[in-house]
């Protein structure tokens, strides 16, 4: 047991000199914000096949009776663990690293986002909140995806303020996703 807890204590550490967040991080309080500040794009689109078809792809959330500070902390946990998404790939030890790193190049941005989006899904739904779906081009006003470049903290901290504005917002009134 001790050395499971050594293992443990060791892996913490590398990871924190490598500069990723603790395994098991504490939420963060979410600062003071009034969230009349933050400008929030028009959400409204007309229904036609080609919305139709992405509806369930770039999606945002909703939940009635939530305040700001709570939609912003459920968003910035969600985010936290739906980042830095890593998958495998798969295959013989004799693949070698060189198939691998094209492999990956191809298909891992298209696979880290796809399996990030899911991760979003999954915990927001956890959280009770509705899932709706938008058109891409108001989608990435707001959003942003991470294939195999990070979003600078900034501008990420900036679109998780307005999809928390939008969470804790009036209910939507269309593009509902039920799945």
């Amino acid at each position: 047991m001790r050395r499971l807890f050594l293992l443990t204590c060791a892996i913490g550490m590398v990871a924190a000199a490598c500069g990723a967040p603790p395994l098991l991080a504490q939420p963060v309080a979410p600062p003071s914000i009034d969230p009349s500040t933050i400008p929030v794009p028009d959400l409204s689109f007309t229904l036609n096949p080609a919305t139709l078809r992405n509806l369930d792809k770039y999606v945002y959330f909703h939940r009635d009776g939530t305040d700001f500070a709570t939609a912003f902390a459920d968003i910035r946990e969600c985010d936290a663990f739906a980042r830095e998404v890593g998958f495998y790939i798969g295959g013989s030890p004799f693949t070698g690293a060189l198939t691998g790193v094209a492999v990956d190049a191809i298909f891992g941005s298209a696979e880290r986002r796809r399996i990030r989006r899911a991760n979003m899904r999954v915990c927001m739904r956890f959280k009770e909140y509705r899932i709706y779906g938008l058109p891409e081009a108001i989608w990435e006003r707001f959003n942003f995806e991470e294939g195999n470049q990070r979003v600078p903290e900034a501008e990420r901290e900036r679109m998780l303020r307005v999809q928390a504005r939008i969470a804790s917002g009036p209910r939507p009134t269309l593009g509902e996703v039920s799945r």
